[in-house]
């Protein structure tokens, strides 16, 4: 029930943006708006400002805006009528709903992306490193960290990857054993690069209603084994957990405050 209510007042949203598009898009063109309402059926509150009656009405399930002139059956038309504006005009009155829905799809997603972020794990420990790619011919061996591409220092995958696609051959440092080496990278940047990263095991985010939120695991945990089986990264915990369906599984974590 409560999908469905969040359904139906997401769609009155958009339905409500879609019009103030046409709505200021016909003003601006100089096209006299009759009225401009939201929802339909016998009205709940209505008020003229202007040329315009601004009405909210009894069905929630649509709206619309009015414009002088949109009968094609007339004879004559005034200035401000809709059918006597240029070709160009129409086109942007009739366009300027779907235009703001999208700059509304946009906007939402510039807040959403600023508000929760990309997750970025400061760490570029290679998990594993595919037979035949670039990284194997280079050198590259699990449990390698990088440190820097073609000298610029990298922190985290999301820097890695930043830098790599910008040019065929890449010169790569990587901490191995309490040294640093410089490896060469070649072929094209299109071209299988051949590492898995190591991810370490920690939860980042928990849906509600699901079974790690029912089992009790918050964001933040860090696992460290799943029954007897020490877990060192988040590929091993995948494979643990799907290793043994519908079966109630003992896991050890590391919590902070």
């Amino acid at each position: 029930m409560g999908t469905v209510i969040l359904t139906i007042f997401i769609i009155g949203i958009l339905i409500i943006i879609h019009e103030v598009g046409h709505f200021l898009l016909a003003k601006l063109n100089g096209v006299k708006v009759l009225e401009f309402s939201i929802g339909f059926g016998p009205y709940i509150v209505k008020k003229q400002i202007g040329d315009t009656v601004y009405s909210l009405r009894i069905i929630p399930f649509g709206g619309y805006v009015r414009m002088s002139g949109e009968d094609p059956g007339k004879d004559h038309y005034e200035k401000h009528d809709f059918l006597a504006q240029p070709f160009y005009k129409k086109i942007t009155i009739v366009l300027g709903g779907p235009i703001f829905n999208l700059i509304f799809a946009i906007l939402v997603f510039i807040v959403a992306y600023s508000a929760v972020g990309y997750p970025v794990i400061p760490i570029t420990k290679i998990a594993r490193v595919e037979e035949g790619s670039r990284a194997y011919f280079a050198g590259i061996m699990p449990g390698d960290s990088i440190v820097e591409i073609d000298d610029i220092k990298v922190k985290s995958w999301y820097d890695f990857y930043g830098e790599y696609a910008r040019r065929d051959t890449n010169v790569v440092k990587i901490y191995r054993n309490g040294q640093i080496l410089s490896l060469v990278l070649t072929g094209k940047s299109s071209d299988s690069l051949g590492i898995v990263p190591h991810i370490p095991p920690l939860i980042y985010k928990v849906e509600k209603g699901g079974a790690a939120w029912e089992s009790g695991l918050k964001s933040g945990d860090l696992v460290l084994k799943v029954e007897d089986e020490s877990v060192n990264s988040w590929e091993k915990f995948v494979h643990l957990v799907r290793s043994h369906p519908n079966e109630s599984l003992s896991i050890t974590l590391l919590r902070g405050k």
